[in-house]
């Protein structure tokens, strides 16, 4: 029997052509069907919003967190634009069973294939996705049936399989999925020593803020977790299957390591030796340290995290993934939320993420137009902010009540709009949000898809209102002055005037005599 190659030959036909009409025949009977079907992954997230109220410390927090949700939900969707699919994830206020964590990520389900399967689905993937020629060799350097691996002593072990969490299943198809719901995040409720900042700060200071954790940056790091950041290395007993996170983990003194050698390397799952996520071969470039584990002789945080950043010399976050979610974290790492190397992880571990199609540097910068600094507005202007700068999901306008515009607690946050499209560089207060007479601070956020850009801090102030006419009848006349009188003795007040017309903290005789001052031609308080 003749084969295909021989056929074709004498027919006097290019295999290679051969193949490409046969492919294109393909897709004409299919009606293109796989080339028209949209690339895109939704991340979308369930919360109880009562329950939320209760656990930040009241209802008006419940739409900064939903702000924060929907950052999040923007950044994944852009890193995740490649795939087709879609996770959703609950989110609830409670406790997590680790006792110090702050939030912890459960994944609803998970998936097991063997190694050759999943060697075969990486590199599938990666082909089809076309990867980058590094990527594909990576994955090709694999083993090709079992990973030698050590868990707790110089002994070699073997895993014949790698699993995975449901989200990645739907990307890598280890099984049939049946359950829609990813997983759980379980966010820690507020105490004396611990509070949730749902607006981004501009920078840790010395006033109390140490116990601030980001809900946004500690939402994207559980997310991730449930997307594919895990680890066998805090198993209780010796594990028999790898995560894809571990498959691509080996001793920090073995990098960096060739394609031939790299079949054969240890995975390390020993908390005292330090490990790294290897993501190319044969260079420096784009290896990073990883947590050692909570086991004995760990470092007490869990091996599917970077190295934290306190524990790195010199000091600064690797990514999200970073265990700590503080302020002070974050100014380690610029204010960004997820890194190069949170990308090139997600990438390997089977996402098509691709790290250098996404602005992971900050670099750019938010100028404040007006008001001008400590700009005086009067009580019935309106106020509109201006600015320019560059963003690429949206902007927020933040501000806050006195002159440090720090966290979002309830007695300084005066006000914050929702997430403002990139287009629209102004903003005016509704006429329904009145700013009292006082101090106010404020700036502008702009979020990209790895994080946000802050512009300076200004101040200005609302003076107090100075309207004679208190009775509002047109005209400034005795008739205010008695109108006044009645209202400072606690009389009926029809206009809601302010009895404080001097403003200095007390309703007295002083007030009658300013306004007696001002109805007489005098200058305001």
């Amino acid at each position: 029997m003749t084969t295909l190659d021989s056929r074709l030959s004498t027919l006097g036909v290019d295999k290679g052509s051969f193949r490409t009409l046969a492919l294109l025949s393909l897709l004409l009977m299919s009606g293109f069907s796989s080339v028209a079907r949209a690339q895109n992954w939704t991340v979308d997230y369930l919360v109880d919003e009562a329950a939320a109220a209760q656990s930040l410390g009241g209802q008006h927090r419940v739409t900064p967190m939903n702000n924060a949700i929907n950052r999040v939900k923007a950044k994944l969707e852009s890193i995740l634009a490649a795939n087709a699919g879609s996770s959703l994830l609950s989110i609830v206020f409670e406790a997590p069973t680790v006792p110090s964590a702050a939030a912890q990520s459960n994944v609803s389900q998970s998936f097991t294939a063997s190694v050759s399967v999943a060697r075969d689905r990486l590199i599938n993937v990666a082909t089809a996705n076309l990867e980058s020629d590094f990527e594909i060799l990576l994955y090709e350097s694999l083993p090709p049936s079992s990973i030698p691996f050590r868990f707790d002593t110089a002994t070699i072990r073997s895993a014949s399989s790698v699993v995975i969490p449901n989200a990645l299943n739907k990307q890598l198809q280890f099984g049939l999925t049946t359950n829609q719901n990813d997983g759980t995040i379980r966010i820690r409720p507020q105490s004396s020593i611990l509070r949730w900042q749902l607006f981004p700060n501009r920078a840790p200071t010395p006033n109390g803020l140490n116990n601030y954790q980001s809900f946004e940056a500690t939402l994207m790091h559980e997310t991730l977790h449930a997307l594919g950041y895990q680890s066998r290395g805090d198993n209780s007993s010796i594990p028999t299957e790898l995560t894809t996170m571990d498959i691509l983990r080996i001793a920090s003194a073995s990098t960096p390591i060739n394609a031939a050698s790299f079949i054969n390397t240890p995975r390390e799952l020993r908390p005292t030796v330090e490990a790294s996520l290897v993501t190319q071969l044969g260079t420096t470039s784009g290896v990073y340290p990883l947590s050692r584990g909570t086991r004995a002789g760990g470092d007490g945080d869990q091996p599917s995290h970077w190295r934290s950043a306190t524990r790195l010399n010199p000091q600064g976050s690797i990514g999200v993934m970073d265990p700590s979610g503080t302020l002070s974290s974050l100014a380690l790492r610029s204010n960004q939320f997820i890194t190069r190397a949170d990308v090139a992880g997600l990438d390997l571990m089977g996402w098509n993420a691709d790290p250098t199609l996404i602005p992971l540097v900050n670099a750019g910068q938010v100028n404040l137009i007006a008001p001008i600094e400590m700009a005086q507005i009067s009580p019935n202007q309106p106020i509109t902010f201006g600015w320019s700068g560059d963003t690429y999901i949206c902007w927020v306008v933040q501000v806050y009540a006195g002159t440090d515009a720090g966290a979002d607690d309830s007695d300084n946050v005066f006000f914050a709009t929702d997430n403002l499209p990139p287009q629209q560089t102004s903003f005016q207060v509704p006429a329904d949000v009145v700013f009292p007479p006082g101090t106010y601070s404020w700036y502008v956020v702009s979020y990209t898809q790895t994080g946000y850009i802050t512009s300076e801090a200004r101040v200005f102030v609302v003076e107090a209102s100075c309207d004679p006419d208190v009775n509002q009848d047109g005209n400034t006349d005795q008739t205010d002055i008695e109108y006044f009188i009645n209202v400072v003795a606690g009389g009926p007040n029809p206009t809601g005037i302010d009895p404080d017309f001097n403003q200095d903290g007390n309703v007295d005789s002083g007030d009658t005599d300013a306004l007696i001052n001002v109805v007489a031609g005098g200058a305001c308080p």
